[in-house]
């Protein structure tokens, strides 16, 4: 029954450890594009670049429609 007990213990640590490093990176990822107040120039740069990566995307997709 210890097995058990240490086992489940060290599984959850484990996912604890993993969970923590996995948020921290999300977080660490939002402070790039937003600091909490503003949008950061390298935030609206990446919304301008998906803006037109979708743009492009749309063209495309109703031009290949208009070819067929």
């Amino acid at each position: 029954m210890t097995f058990v007990t240490d086992f489940l213990a060290i599984v959850g640590a484990w996912l604890t450890g993993i969970w923590g490093m996995l948020s921290t990176s999300i977080e660490s990822a939002v402070l790039i594009f937003f600091d909490g107040t503003n949008v950061t120039t390298i935030g609206v740069l990446a919304l301008f670049g998906l803006a037109m990566t979708l743009t492009m995307l749309g063209l495309q997709y109703v031009s290949r429609l208009i070819k067929k």
